[in-house]
């Protein structure tokens, strides 16, 4: 599993086949604070789409090789 950090392309993942759901992909803006390292939830703006909070499971990272 890649690490994700602020700067990090993510898309959200699409786990109920939701139409609107496919493609958002956006850049994390803020990770949770490190005193409580077991929140893995980050900040993503998805554009136009909004900037909200996400758990980690429900992002993947894009790379450079797509």
């Amino acid at each position: 599993m890649k690490s994700i950090k602020v700067g990090s392309l993510v898309k959200k993942k699409n786990r109920y086949n939701v139409a609107y759901v496919d493609g958002i992909i956006g850049i994390v803006v803020a990770c949770a604070p490190e005193d409580e390292p077991s929140l893995e939830t980050y900040k993503v703006n998805y554009g136009e789409y909004g900037t909200f909070w996400s758990l980690r499971e429900n992002l993947e990272v894009i790379n450079e090789s797509r």
